[in-house]
C-alpha cells in the first residue's frame, strides 16, 4: 500500500461528505415520492366523491390497501371487506371506470387488478 492509498483511506471528511450526499439524495427521492402519493390518494379520493356513502366506505378501505397490496383479486377485495364476491366485483369495476385499477392480464378467471398509476410512482426515477 503506497502513501497515496493510505491518504485516500484516511480522507474521513472526503468520505463522509461523499455518503451524506447519498443520504441526502435518497431523502429527497423519498420525499418527491411521498408527495406523488399523496397527490394520488387526494385525487383519487376525489373521483370517489360523487359515490353512496356505503360505497365510499368501502372504496377507501381499498384504495388505502392498495398502497400495501397494489396487485389484487376480487377474491382479495371480497377477503379484504369482508363481503361478497359480487360486492367486491362491483367496487373493482367501479375503480376500473374511474381509471383507479386496470386489468393485467387477459384471463378470464381469478383476473388480476393492478394500481397501476401508484406502480409507476414507485418505479419512476425521480431527478434532481
Amino acid at each position: 500500500m503506497t502513501q497515496n492509498d493510505i491518504g485516500v483511506l484516511l480522507d474521513y471528511e472526503g468520505w463522509i461528505k461523499y455518503y451524506l450526499r447519498g443520504v441526502r439524495s435518497c431523502a429527497e427521492d423519498i420525499v418527491k415520492r411521498a408527495w406523488a402519493i399523496d397527490s394520488l390518494l387526494e385525487s383519487c379520493g376525489q373521483k370517489l366523491e360523487d359515490k353512496p356513502s356505503g360505497i365510499r366506505k368501502n372504496a377507501n378501505k381499498l384504495l388505502y390497501q392498495l398502497c400495501q397490496t397494489p396487485v389484487m383479486t376480487i377474491n382479495d377485495v371480497a377477503e379484504l371487506l369482508e363481503s361478497t364476491y359480487q360486492t367486491a366485483q362491483k367496487l373493482v369495476n367501479t375503480f376500473v371506470d374511474l381509471e383507479i385499477l386496470e386489468r393485467a392480464d387477459a384471463k378470464q378467471r381469478n383476473k388480476v387488478y393492478n394500481f397501476r398509476v401508484y406502480l409507476n410512482i414507485l418505479e419512476k426515477e425521480f431527478t434532481g
